[in-house]
């Protein structure tokens, strides 16, 4: 989930800025590039949530992230981020 949703959003950096999209893991940070030419401004609370999602790709992707940070998402917690990611990008 959260790397179909960064990839999706680096989709949307090459769309309105370059090719070369700068090695990044956080969604919002991609964002913040591009959110000046988006049609619409992206809400506060969904830039809240892609740092949530980015945390959870981290957690995924690093396992010392993880150990670090001692965070695990409960499945009724995966859901609610899944539905949310659908709600975001449709």
């Amino acid at each position: 989930m959260p790397t179909g949703s960064r990839k999706t959003v680096k989709g949307l950096y090459i769309l309105y800025l370059d090719d070369y999209v700068p090695k990044i893991h956080s969604i919002e940070t991609i964002i913040e590039f591009f959110e000046d030419k988006l049609p619409v401004k992206v809400p506060p609370e969904t830039l809240d949530f892609f740092e949530t999602l980015s945390s959870c790709y981290l957690n995924n992707r690093y396992p010392e992230y993880k150990d670090k940070m001692g965070v695990k998402i409960k499945e009724p917690e995966a859901k609610a981020l899944f539905s949310q990611t659908k709600e975001v990008f449709t």
